[in-house]
């Protein structure tokens, strides 16, 4: 697997994905998801926006990776 800061591209966010991996019910993750609800609420308007921008700069980076694989992918597969 990739380095995880490019999808993940804040300590926060590489923290959160790591406790949500250890998660083991749907209870669990839905009190998790609560809980960052909650964090995100009690940011600053900047602390958020920067949040935000940098949840964008993570899913972007994955679609790219993801996009990136199809493509490798569907290259090999017109070689065999």
């Amino acid at each position: 697997m990739d380095n995880l800061e490019k999808y993940l591209p804040n300590a926060a966010m590489l923290e959160e994905f790591e406790q949500f991996r250890k998660l083991q019910t749907e209870e669990e993750k839905k009190a998790f998801q609560q809980e960052r609800l909650a964090k995100m609420e009690r940011m600053s308007e900047e602390d958020r926006k920067q949040y935000l921008a940098d949840s964008k700069n993570g899913l972007e980076a994955t679609l790219s990776s993801c996009r990136e694989n199809i493509k490798q992918t569907s290259a090999s597969l017109r070689f065999n």
